[in-house]
């Protein structure tokens, strides 16, 4: 399993510039024409080391697949005009995850033996099943793997995305993505997915979840990023609605929401917990202090 470079700059702030610099940069890959944009693109270039080589810094690179965007002979120039003129993109370098966390992960899920699992910052459908079945299976005492293990590409860039895993008897029986959902703006809502998993249990009920990874706070808990979890709140507690509308008792939203449930001054969660008739597990009158997980989700 590997993780994106970029998260290995010396501070949180140089790390999050990185990655402002390349969705910008693909952005602007993006348009149709270049014309007008061709300092921008070629500043982004050279900030991100691509005016020397493909290879970049060492936290991102230029991938690309059909055609020439970029050429470099002492001065590097834009040669295409727009995006009908190459194909490719910058993405950001992996290296892999230190084995010891790997395990550890591992261990808790073990602990936790859970049925039906929901995972974030998955890299991919492949990755997280060979974590199921080679590492979870390494570990001592060994872990039992989960037999189906689903994951829809989202909208991150760095491809860190939302899953779920499940084991005998708990079959996936529907799925289905908001990766396309959109604000009054048109802009994408989920950072990642809100993806919906219709769970069948060995008893015959069916059980919908909603797992979700919502607006990180990393680099600053600001304005703009309360505004976007929000936004992913309230359309999380839409599609609740729905289903609940359709008739379904039995639905789960689980994830990591980035948040507190009482966090001020916005109170980004309030439209799932003040505006549909969802509860925090942790206030579950089965739940001991001991056995409750921790209320705060700050991720």
């Amino acid at each position: 399993m590997e993780r994106a470079k970029a998260f290995n700059k010396p501070t949180v702030e140089d790390a999050q510039e990185t990655l402002k610099d390349t969705a910008e940069l693909n952005a602007l890959f993006e348009l149709d024409s270049y014309s007008g944009v061709e300092n921008q693109i070629l500043g982004l270039v050279k900030k991100l080391g691509l005016d020397k080589s493909d290879q970049g810094t060492d936290a991102v690179h230029l991938r690309r697949i059909r055609g020439k965007v970029l050429k470099r002979s002492g001065t590097v120039k834009l040669v295409a005009t727009g995006r009908l003129d190459w194909v490719g993109w910058v993405e950001a370098k992996t290296e892999p995850v230190n084995e010891v966390a790997i395990d550890n992960t591992a261990r808790v899920i073990r602990d936790v033996n859970a049925d039906i699992l929901a995972v974030i910052e998955a890299d991919n459908r492949i990755a997280l099943g060979r974590f199921s079945e080679n590492v979870l299976r390494r570990i001592q005492p060994v872990g039992v793997a989960y037999d189906h293990v689903l994951l829809i590409d989202g909208n991150d860039e760095r491809g860190i995305d939302v899953g779920l895993l499940t084991r005998t008897g708990f079959r996936i029986r529907h799925i289905r993505t908001h990766i396309y959902d959109t604000d009054p703006a048109g802009g994408l809502i989920f950072s990642r997915d809100c993806p919906e998993y219709a769970v069948e249990t060995p008893a015959g009920e069916v059980v919908w979840f909603l797992p979700n990874h919502f607006k990180s706070k990393f680099g600053g808990d600001n304005a703009q990023s309360r505004a976007r979890r929000t936004a992913q709140a309230t359309r999380t507690a839409e599609i609740y609605d729905e289903l609940r509308a359709s008739g379904e008792n039995l639905v789960v939203v689980l994830g990591d929401f980035n948040d507190t449930p009482d966090s001020p001054p916005l109170q980004p969660l309030q439209p799932l917990l003040a505006n549909t008739d969802l509860r925090d597990v942790s206030e579950h009158p089965s739940l001991t202090p001991a056995s409750s997980p921790p209320k705060q989700h700050t991720g």
